[in-house]
């Protein structure tokens, strides 16, 4: 399989993958990976352990050799060149600054290893430790830094030698959550400020949403999808997108009419959807490929009222549930054909707060629903209830488009 993406690169390719795999004996960690990387451009590596992400990170770094394929750096096969031998650093979870030089000493240690004049390492190095907004603690050691800025000076002296890409493997895993929070901006301001090509590994999807120009989402060693997060998260090529990025209802489905007329953003399509009916909904891939299909909605596109409304789609249920979850409530509802659905609404926005046992309307707009291949995903990975969409019937173009149910003006 190769990943969906969804729209080309701007800038000179720093990075490339050619087809590349690598197995570990019997174990395929990455499959067939073609990808581009540009100059200047923060990309994600995204997905759960086991992945290949950090396998992927490996090989470019020259840590590891891929089984086939190529790599190649500014257009140069460095498939099989040494690491010492590639222009990129990288920045682990574990800082691994040494304990007994100062931060400057530190941050220099590169430069002086390649012999440049002391006066360059100098200028360097205090220029760097601006950038990392740490001027002022060069005397110090490691062990005198907060967490935060032991990352930062890390950072530092990986990007003083000026690398064509800067590799980060789960860089801010062992920080709290505020202060990850916080070095999320750093990293970003760090790469915009400075141009330079970074290449993020990570398992949290905020923190990929949050960073990247471009995300890789990767499951089971193969590339599931490349896009912007924009497109990732609303327009996802499989179920595993859609259920990994962020929160979504996903309900077996079937096609039953084709809109006589292409739709911006995807074709417009009828759909069945078990437990709830007919309802229009949008393709995240054009062509949809043959197999089983799941109707996509995010629980912030779903609106609760008390009435019907008079505007979208709309489907009234049995509220079962609600969970407060600071910015917003949680709310489970339960059609009368007995799909399930989740809302995550602000208590503001609505006029009577929501309570189990209570009959509610939900409703969302046409462009919120969208038409995700299911095959990509084993069942085991799927949300529960899922389970394989029916056959689906052939696509039909009819002359007066049936009105799907529940559909307003």
């Amino acid at each position: 399989m190769h990943a969906q993406e969804s729209r080309g690169i701007d800038g000179n390719p720093v990075i490339q993958f050619e087809q590349v795999s690598k197995a570990f004996g019997s174990l395929a960690a990455v499959h067939e990976t073609d990808l581009t990387i540009a100059e200047g451009e923060f990309f994600s590596l995204l997905g759960p352990s086991g992945c290949g992400k950090t396998t992927t990170l490996r090989m470019i770094a020259g840590f590891e050799r891929p089984t086939s394929g190529r790599i190649r750096l500014d257009g140069v096969e460095v498939s099989t060149v040494p690491p010492y031998r590639r222009n990129v650093n990288t920045v682990f979870q574990q800082y691994a600054l040494f304990p007994h030089l100062s931060v400057f000493d530190n941050v220099a240690f590169g430069l002086r290893s390649s012999r440049t004049p002391a006066a360059e390492v100098r200028d360097r190095v205090e220029e760097m430790l601006a950038v990392v907004r740490l001027p002022d603690v060069s005397l110090r050691k490691p062990n005198q830094l907060s967490g935060g800025q032991q990352q930062r000076v890390a950072l530092a002296r990986a990007l003083v030698n000026r690398p064509r890409a800067l590799l980060l493997d789960e860089p801010l895993g062992a920080l709290d959550l505020k202060l990850r929070e916080s070095m999320q901006a750093e990293l970003k301001r760090i790469q915009g400020e400075l141009g330079s090509t970074f290449v993020y590994v990570t398992h949290d999807q905020g923190e990929a949403l949050t960073m990247s120009d471009r995300i890789a989402v990767m499951h089971r060693g193969r590339t599931e999808q490349i896009g912007t997060p924009q497109d990732i998260y609303h327009r996802p090529a499989s179920a595993f997108v859609a259920s990994f990025i962020g929160n979504a209802n996903l309900l077996r489905a079937q096609v039953v009419e084709r809109a006589p007329a292409p739709q911006p953003g995807g074709a417009r399509l009828v759909v069945e959807v078990s437990g709830l009916g007919r309802y229009p909904a949008t393709a995240t891939v054009d062509p949809l490929p043959a197999g089983p299909l799941l109707f996509m909605l995010r629980p912030e596109a779903i609106v609760i009222t008390e009435d019907e409304p008079a505007q979208g789609v709309a489907v009234a249920v049995t509220i079962t549930e609600v969970t407060f979850a600071g910015a917003t409530l949680r709310c489970a509802g339960r059609s009368d054909g007995g799909a399930t659905l989740d809302a995550a609404i602000v208590p503001t926005a609505v006029g009577a707060r929501p309570q189990p046992g209570t009959r509610m309307w939900m409703s969302w707009q046409h462009e919120a629903a969208r038409l995700v291949p299911a095959d990509s995903a084993p069942a085991e990975d799927l949300p529960a209830g899922t389970g394989a969409a029916p056959t689906r019937v052939p696509l039909t173009t009819p002359t007066t488009p049936a009105r799907p149910a529940g559909e307003r003006n």
